[in-house]
């Protein structure tokens, strides 16, 4: 896991921060941030929790390659049961393939259902990861269709008194590129209102350099019911091996 987002965002795997989160991230890579939340919920968190991945942009052994440099493994925390992965995109393609058509988007939560039904029976709590729903826009699905999606998804992770966490991972888009009346604009405004926090990655604007990889905005404390004040502020950060440095904007010389 990345120390530095996690003082950031005031979160001691210790004293269990990080649940009853609902999280949104808007990256275009959001590889790295991914494999943040798997290791910090898998590994070092307490009470320990299970952790549940809908993927629709990549396979199970890519995940597995990204954390292992973090010193995860998934195949074993599955073995464990702890980590359950559904890879949506061949559920999708299957449910296509038969239907000769874009499936009803109920269809593939009925599937979402079904394998985590039986996952996590010993009462934990758990935190599910979708990565990525904008693809699910670019397969075909109206912004309406998947924000119906995650209302359907949220019932079920919260339907029990447990304090379960969601993370939406979504593909941001340049100012140049951005419409406001786009369908992914409208899904990312749906999720931000009902968002704790949201974690925003823009490319920076003069260009990747070699000391500094990107801006990312960070909002906490958003429909807080406990009186934590809410709060926004922006980072750059840098990629190494292993974990991904932030730094205050303008104390790097590298941009100006």
């Amino acid at each position: 896991m990345f120390a530095d987002l996690n003082n950031i965002l005031k979160w001691q795997p210790q004293n269990g921060d990080g649940f009853g989160e609902e999280i949104l991230v808007k990256d275009a890579d959001s590889c790295c941030l991914v494999a943040h939340f798997l290791a910090y919920f898998l590994r070092g968190s307490t009470p320990e929790c299970d952790v549940c991945l809908v993927s629709t942009v990549q396979s199970f052994a890519h995940y597995n390659n990204v954390v292992a440099k973090l010193g995860l493994n998934l195949k074993q925390s599955h073995d464990d049961g702890k980590f359950i992965f559904i890879n949506g995109l061949r559920e999708i393609s299957d449910l296509i393939i038969k239907k000769s058509c874009i499936a009803n988007i109920k269809d593939f939560y009925f599937f979402v259902k079904s394998s985590v039904a039986n996952a996590f029976k010993d009462g934990r709590r758990t935190v599910l990861i979708f990565d990525d729903l904008t693809s699910l826009i670019s397969i075909g699905y109206s912004d309406i269709d998947v924000i119906n999606l995650t209302s359907y998804v949220r019932s079920l992770v919260t339907m029990d008194d447990r304090w379960n966490s969601i993370i939406w991972m979504t593909q941001s888009t340049s100012d140049s590129e951005r419409n406001l009346d786009s369908d992914w604009d409208r899904l990312q405004t749906s999720l931000s209102y009902r968002a704790n926090t949201i974690l925003d990655v823009e490319k920076l604007k003069s260009g990747r350099c070699k000391e500094v990889h990107g801006l990312i905005m960070i909002k906490t404390g958003l429909c807080s019911t406990t009186g934590i004040k809410s709060s926004s502020e922006k980072f750059h950060f840098r990629i190494q091996d292993k974990t991904v440095n932030f730094f205050p904007v303008g104390t790097s010389s590298a941009v100006l």
